[in-house]
């Protein structure tokens, strides 16, 4: 490919291909978020990560632009540059949120066993209560 020739975008079969992804994708997310499987804040930030996708796939200017600044020669590979970046951003983001909510796990899981050794002390120092046989005397 002569690197002076003018950047292609991508042909109808590929565009087309994208939307219906992105249009499955986005179906996908609505249900995750009616049957409470996704909170709203990250609905939110995967519906935008879409509707850009689309807007970069749909228009052919828009797609030109992004390969041009990306340095690459092909639009499907500045596509899939951009989709490793956010992938690896996403993959952080997670990191530090998992990582967040192990170490709050960590100190609960403690703080249970606290409690159960303080009530198992506290049981085998009360006398605990009396039998029938014990409390009808003699």
């Amino acid at each position: 490919m002569n690197p002076d020739a003018p950047l292609q975008g991508l042909g109808l079969q590929g565009k087309l291909l994208l939307v219906a992804v992105a249009v499955a994708l986005g179906f996908v997310v609505i249900s995750m978020l009616r049957r409470r499987r996704l909170h709203e804040d990250y609905a939110l930030v995967w519906l935008a990560m879409i509707a850009g996708m689309v807007v970069v796939v749909a228009s052919g200017w828009v797609l030109r632009l992004v390969t041009r600044l990306v340095g690459a020669r092909y639009p499907a590979s500045a596509l899939t540059l951009i989709s490793l970046a956010v992938i690896f951003v996403f993959l952080v983001l997670y990191s530090t949120r998992l990582s967040v909510l192990s170490d709050k796990v960590r100190d609960l899981a403690q703080e249970v066993a606290l409690l159960r050794a303080r009530l198992g002390e506290g049981e085998e120092q009360s006398p605990g209560p009396l039998t029938r046989a014990e409390s009808k005397g003699p």
